[in-house]
């Protein structure tokens, strides 16, 4: 039987950027725990941090009449203020670049790829007040759930 191979697959974009906070918090504190999956409120925890790891993207946002600018954004929650529940210290925003191919012959499942992540790691009063759902995608018809922060004001955040 030949293989099915599936290409260019972000279905596991929320694990990788899980694994990119803990490989981050790991290299501060190896008592790290990496306890992501499963809906849980904390994905990582370590060096004194509670992450809720979010899979982010880049967007054009309109700021307010027609001007344009480039966001950090994640898809947020449809809960009313705070967005951040208590118990997390920061939310871990990673851009994920590059692809996943899938091979499943038989029982075999082969996963390949080349990934790098972007992290933003973004203590949760930032998250609370300073993104935004106000901000509305470039050529969209409203806010909808995702949030926003300017990537001017976003970078001070980028962690290598």
């Amino acid at each position: 039987m030949k293989p099915s191979i599936w290409r260019n697959r972000s279905e596991f974009e929320s694990v990788i950027v899980e694994a990119a906070f803990a490989g981050l918090m790991w290299e501060r504190d190896e008592t790290t725990l990496w306890q992501g999956g499963n809906r849980k409120l904390v994905d990582v925890r370590g060096d004194g941090l509670t992450i809720d790891a979010k899979v982010g993207f880049v967007h054009d946002v309109l700021l307010g009449g027609d001007e344009k600018v480039s966001a950090l954004g994640y898809m947020g929650s449809n809960r009313p203020a705070p967005e951040v529940r208590a118990g997390v210290s920061h939310y871990g925003i990673g851009v994920v670049t590059g692809s996943t191919d899938v091979t499943v012959a038989g029982q075999s499942i082969q996963v390949e790829g080349n990934l790098s992540v972007d992290r933003y790691l973004i203590p949760a009063e930032v998250i609370n007040g300073d993104f935004s759902r106000k901000h509305i995608r470039a050529g969209g018809t409203g806010a909808g759930f995702n949030r926003y922060l300017p990537l001017d004001l976003a970078r001070q955040f980028l962690v290598p």
